[in-house]
């Protein structure tokens, strides 16, 4: 799910709710893109743009926060797996310095 794709549908979904056809599709684009961006969840639910396909590689700090920003944009709309979205937040926790702050966990977005 790109932020394009999430405000857009957003925007459609609000400013054109008075036709069927428009929030119908607006869900259904949100479903497409929820279920493509599950395919780039490592193991411990953290995403990278490779996904799986380089399970060396860990997954991105800012690419999981962003995708669990999305996700929670979407949960108004569509079921939403929490125990998904708590084990990507787990993933922040178990990786916060002590400091507070989040390291870079990998190099590639």
């Amino acid at each position: 799910m790109k932020p394009t794709d999430t405000y857009y549908t957003l925007y459609m979904y609000i400013h054109f709710t008075t036709t069927f056809a428009r929030p119908l599709s607006c869900v259904l684009h949100y479903v497409v893109g929820y279920v493509k961006e599950l395919g780039y969840a490592h193991n411990d639910q953290s995403y990278s743009s490779f996904g799986t396909s380089k399970p060396d590689e860990p997954g991105s700090m800012w690419l999981t926060a962003f995708v669990v920003k999305c996700f929670g944009l979407a949960q108004p709309y569509i079921f939403i797996d929490k125990t998904i979205m708590a084990a990507s937040i787990q993933f922040f926790l178990t990786h916060q310095d002590k400091n507070g702050c989040f390291p870079l966990v990998s190099k590639r977005l």
